[in-house]
C-alpha cells in the first residue's frame, strides 16, 4: 500500500512553547532534521509532499534538494497562506484533492526513529481493520496520579496502546478522513482562529468513536521544549547524529 506523507513545515518563526529546545536546537535545525529522519525513515511506495509555509528561503532550497535526493515522485509545494491553522487546512484539503489511501500529516518538528515509517505501516495492514495512528508515546500517559487507561496490542515488534488524543501529527486513511471530514475542518478552523480547547471540539471525537493508537516505546519524538521526550531512547543523540548526517545528505 502507497503511503502519502504530508509534512507542514515553517522556518521563519520562533517555537511557540516556552524555553529552549532539545539541544539548543534552531527551528530551522529542528524542521530540516526532522524532515531528514522521516526520508531516511520513508521506504518504498511511500511518497513526502511538503507544504511549506514561507520557510527562510535558504532553508525552502535545501529541502527541495533532500526531496530531489529521496525520491523523484516527492514534492515541494509553497504554499500562499501562512499561520498554523491556515497551512493545516491546507494540508487536509490537499490530501483530499489528491485522494490519498494513506496519509501520514507530519508536523515538522517530529524526529522519527528508522524504524518508524516501515513499522506503522505493517502495523496498519495488519491490524485488521481501520485505525488511526500518532507515533509518539507521551510521557503524561504514566502519570500516577492520572492513570491513562488504554486497551493494549500486540504488533510485530511491540506494543501498541489506544489512545484519545493526538497534536497535528497522524496516520489515517484516505475513508477515515472523508468520513470526519467536518471535525478535520473545524480542527483547522480552531487553529486558524488561536482558539484553546480546539481538540476536544473536533479531532478527540473521532478518537471517541474510532481506534487511534501509539507505539511503546515510542517510534517518534516531539523534538520540542515540551513534553518530555519518549523514554528508553535517546533521541537527542538521535537528533546530533541525524543532523550531521543530513548537512552532507544536502
Amino acid at each position: 500500500m502507497r503511503l502519502d506523507v504530508v509534512f507542514r513545515s515553517c522556518t521563519r518563526v520562533a517555537c511557540v512553547h516556552p524555553g529552549a529546545r532539545p539541544c539548543q536546537a534552531t527551528k530551522s535545525e529542528v524542521a530540516l532534521t526532522c524532515l531528514y529522519s522521516l526520508i531516511r525513515s520513508a521506504g518504498p511506495e511511500t511518497v513526502i509532499h511538503v507544504l511549506d509555509d514561507h520557510s527562510l528561503p535558504e532553508d525552502a532550497a535545501t529541502m527541495r534538494r533532500m526531496l530531489a535526493r529521496h525520491d523523484p515522485a516527492d514534492r515541494f509545494l509553497p504554499l500562499n497562506v501562512t499561520g498554523n491553522g491556515f497551512s493545516m487546512e491546507a494540508s487536509f484539503n490537499y490530501a483530499r484533492e489528491q485522494d490519498f489511501d494513506l496519509i501520514y500529516f507530519c508536523e515538522d518538528d517530529y524526529l522519527h526513529s528508522l524504524a518508524a515509517i516501515p513499522m506503522m505501516k505493517d502495523f496498519y495492514t495488519g491490524f485488521g481493520r481501520d485505525c488511526l495512528l500518532h507515533p509518539s508515546d507521551y510521557i503524561d500517559r504514566y502519570l500516577r496520579d492520572k492513570p491513562y487507561s488504554s486497551l493494549i496490542y500486540l504488533g510485530r515488534d511491540r506494543h501498541w496502546r489506544t489512545i484519545r488524543h493526538t497534536t497535528g501529527t497522524f496516520m489515517l486513511s484516505g475513508k477515515m478522513l472523508r468520513k470526519y471530514w467536518k471535525h478535520y475542518q473545524d480542527f483547522a478552523r480552531y487553529n486558524k482562529k488561536g482558539d484553546a480547547g480546539g481538540e476536544n471540539l473536533t479531532i478527540n471525537r473521532v478518537y471517541a468513536k474510532e481506534v487511534c493508537l501509539s507505539p511503546m516505546p515510542s517510534l517518534a519524538a516531539h523534538f520540542s521544549p515540551q513534553p518530555e521526550m519518549p523514554r528508553f531512547i535517546d533521541w537527542e543523540l538521535m537528533f546530533r547524529q541525524f543532523n550531521r548526517e543530513r548537512l552532507a545528505f544536502a
